[in-house]
């Protein structure tokens, strides 16, 4: 069955395309039933046609990333209660520059607490970011692997690809279908984990959140040194 957005998105498509013909065979009756005439109303419905359903595309994409977003933000809430004040959603401040702006608006990101300060409520309280999602397609979430993060907790040389080993072998005790892929970088890297499809579904929403609660878990356990291989 349609769901009333989409019902009402159909009837409006069809509504709109019965009135465009309708003004067309109007303007041909006027002009008369000519072969120019008819070309050029051909002309017309399909360029009318193809602003609209550009325009009917856009407008279903943005309300799914804006439901998918919706639903990850609600159900984070009870993570960000669980973990609090350690995990939280990053936000743009009026300093922040126009690219990190943008960023935020395509992308869901939470940061973690870097230090335990963040448990006291003290002032100095750093954060690292901690994973992105792509509200705009959910087909993967990067968790980050930051020398900032888990810097204090190496004995020597910070190695980031040690630590996502580590976490990968963990979280395949509870999810051993995961995907997941190293991807180094300047800070350190990110543990990409793709998913077969695109999320879009409740119970998709609610497997993504059973996986940011265990990599949560993981990383404040390894940063306390209760994970070690």
């Amino acid at each position: 069955m349609f769901k009333e957005k989409d019902r009402a998105e159909t009837l409006f498509g069809v509504l709109f395309g019965v009135i465009v013909v309708a003004a067309v065979c109007i303007e041909m009756a006027m002009d008369g039933f000519s072969a120019a005439s008819v070309v050029s109303a051909v002309k017309d419905v399909a360029s009318t046609a193809i602003v609209f359903i550009a325009l009917l595309v856009f407008i279903n994409e943005h309300r799914k990333a804006s439901g998918f977003r919706g639903s990850v933000e609600s159900k984070m809430k009870e993570i960000e209660k669980a973990y609090a004040p350690l995990i939280r959603q990053a936000e743009a401040s009026e300093t922040s520059g126009e690219t990190k702006k943008a960023k935020l608006e395509r992308v869901i990101r939470y940061e973690i607490a870097s230090n335990t300060n963040a448990l006291f409520g003290t002032k100095g309280m750093n954060y690292s970011a901690f994973f992105d999602i792509n509200a705009e397609a959910p087909e993967k979430i990067e968790f980050y692997i930051r020398r900032k993060f888990f810097g204090d907790m190496e004995e020597g040389r910070f190695d980031a690809e040690r630590i996502a080993g580590e976490i990968e072998k963990y979280m395949r005790r509870h999810y051993s279908e995961l995907n997941t892929v190293f991807s180094p970088d300047a800070s350190g890297g990110k543990l990409v984990i793709s998913f077969s499809s695109r999320l879009e579904s409740k119970k998709d929403v609610e497997k993504l959140i059973g996986i940011i609660d265990d990599m949560a878990f993981v990383y404040v356990a390894m940063k306390q040194g209760s994970i070690r291989e």
